[in-house]
């Protein structure tokens, strides 16, 4: 399954109860498979001396039943730090039980010193504080165990979500830091956002024994997508094709100063398996590019463009290095009406904004900002943004009906109905000058081929990513050319698994 949901956590605690209620699962079944589960995954990838830091509701009963499966899988040294008294009825139930089984249980705040002194000797911390429950920010009196745990240096592991973070979190709210997180059933949303992203580690889907048939209750217009997408997605040329069947990209992109993000873009159109691409420049930085280039063919950018110009190409991309000058928008009105559409990035959007009040048409379009280039086209501040860049994203998604790639270390795919992809690629290899110039053109070079935009995006954001891996292992840190011979590799292998499918 190359896409999975994810849901907010109040929709997620709405699944529990339905299953609770309409499967006649009770919650005691649920968090005892969900703590076996969770137990499974510690022993196989991470040591003890362990301490399970258990709040009260069904996170703390979840944490409960981690300690009781760590002793009964042979694990010695295992402490319960209970964060707060009043735990509840079920976690009240799994705590008696390890009392009974000679488990060492320390109180927070009231023994203290003992709380420092087993974090000290740990090796592998579980919070169990908050689950999806919580609303707003950790109160006063718990902040001190999470700086205690977030202090220690020590591995932590979360259940369901860092205890701190859910719907209500804003960047600034006390949060656990985890080195893994280990989401039950379905994965939460607010893992997601941007600088919550940074408290969760890795992130791993478990098993709490819902039935499959439960889950078609949920809104999956949210996605998170993964790399085996790629084979549905990618296609293999027809073995009678040729160059122009192949697709032709118009790139309109370099400047004097800028010339290197015209030639990855255009490079990259071909190296995503595109025959032809025409690369458009000013007259002072043509020369320059045209001694660079073989395989591109480098143009002189017309003075004015003609009626129906655009008949000889299937994809246009603009911006790259293109410039940012007022004589850029009569230019970006004009290729705007195109008929095919394309991809707009880099300098393309700030000249972009500069036509979002007029009459345009984005419908044909995907548009491929960073972070600092949405916040100017929708006007999202970077703190809106930080926490999360939903409500302005899908604002203008409604009102432009384009496709709009957002890039980070966390990347959004938000398509004109409503779908929402989320990648969740956390390299930070790839944050090295012109990676999103080669994105721009690999996603112009599947357009050119046919490929609707929503899938091309998605399909460019996957390929983006494995050719990264690639060129991470033959080269360490890589530059952004490093990039477009790995893109090559990875596009032609997945390319042939899936004819190999069909």
């Amino acid at each position: 399954m190359w896409e999975e949901p994810i849901v907010s956590c109040k929709e997620a605690l709405e699944l529990d109860r339905y299953v609770q209620t309409e499967y006649q699962l009770p919650a005691a079944l649920l968090m005892e498979n969900a703590g076996r589960s969770a137990a499974d995954h510690l022993v196989d990838h991470f040591e003890g001396p362990w301490v399970v830091v258990a709040g009260k509701g069904n996170n703390g009963g979840d944490a409960l039943v981690v300690a009781r499966h760590l002793l009964l899988k042979g694990e010695k040294y295992v402490t319960v730090l209970l964060s707060q008294q009043d735990l509840g009825e079920l976690p009240t139930l799994h705590l008696s039980v390890l009392r009974k089984e000679g488990c060492r249980v320390v109180q927070f705040p009231t023994e203290i010193a003992s709380v420092r002194q087993v974090l000290k000797d740990a090796n592998t911390l579980i919070d169990g504080i908050f689950g999806i429950g919580l609303r707003g920010a950790i109160r006063e009196e718990t902040r001190e165990l999470v700086d205690l745990l977030n202090q220690s240096g020590k591995r932590i592991v979360s259940l369901d979500v860092p205890s701190g973070l859910g719907d209500e979190y804003r960047p600034g709210y006390p949060v656990v830091q985890a080195e893994e997180t280990l989401s039950f059933e379905v994965q939460k949303l607010c893992l997601f956002m941007p600088e919550a992203r940074t408290h969760c580690g890795r992130i791993y889907r478990l098993s709490a024994g819902f039935p499959d048939t439960s889950l078609s209750i949920l809104d999956k217009r949210i996605r998170r997508i993964h790399k085996t997408g790629i084979s549905q997605l990618i296609r293999y040329p027809d073995p009678w094709a040729y160059k122009n069947k192949r697709g032709h990209a118009a790139v309109f992109a370099s400047s004097i100063g800028t010339t290197g993000a015209g030639l990855l873009a255009a490079e990259a159109v071909l190296r995503s398996g595109a025959g032809l691409v025409s690369l458009f420049a000013d007259s002072a930085a043509y020369p320059l590019l045209a001694s660079q280039s073989r395989s591109i063919m480098v143009k002189p950018m017309p003075g004015d463009i003609p009626e129906n110009w655009e008949k000889g190409f299937s994809a246009i991309l603009v911006g790259p290095g293109w410039g940012r000058g007022e004589d850029r928008i009569p230019y970006l009105r004009r290729i705007l009406a195109f008929k095919q559409g394309g991809v707009i990035d880099a300098d393309g959007i700030y000249v972009l904004k500069e036509l979002l009040d007029r009459s345009i048409d984005l419908s044909r379009w995907i548009l491929t900002p960073h972070p600092g280039e949405f916040c100017v086209l929708t006007g999202c501040s970077k703190e809106e943004f930080e926490a999360n860049p939903f409500p302005k994203a899908q604002e203008f998604i409604a009102k432009h009906r384009c496709v709009l790639v957002l890039k980070g270390h966390v990347t959004y795919i938000f398509a004109p109905d409503g779908q929402i992809r989320i990648y969740d690629g956390m390299n930070p290899l790839l944050g090295t000058g012109g990676t999103g110039d080669v994105l721009a053109g690999l996603i112009t070079g599947i357009l050119a081929q046919g490929i609707e935009p929503f899938s091309a995006a998605t399909l460019g954001v996957l390929l983006l990513s494995e050719a990264a891996h690639e060129a991470e292992t033959s080269y360490g840190y890589f530059l952004s050319q490093d990039l477009l011979p790995c893109l090559s590799k990875v596009v032609l292998s997945y390319a042939e698994k899936s004819r190999n499918l069909r």
